[in-house]
């Protein structure tokens, strides 16, 4: 699944905090999945039925993932 705020299409993360953001990242959507990442998305990694996302994690940045949100180091 691939969100893309209709709202927003893109947003800094230097706008919510920039002492943790010190770098131009600009988020343009969001996928829970690896293989459906495009460049600019966020991926967020969770626990699934069988697996956990972070496992597809190198796939997302592959695919143009600049950001990753998940609740595994």
């Amino acid at each position: 699944m691939r969100i893309i705020p209709s709202s927003l299409m893109a947003k800094s993360l230097m706008e919510f905090d920039s002492k943790i953001f010190n770098q131009q990242v600009v988020i343009r959507g969001v996928s829970i999945n690896a293989q459906k990442v495009v460049p600019g998305d966020l991926f967020i990694a969770f626990a699934g039925a069988n697996t956990h996302g972070i496992s597809y994690l190198q796939q997302a940045i592959s695919n143009g993932a600049v950001a990753v949100l998940s609740d595994k180091d």
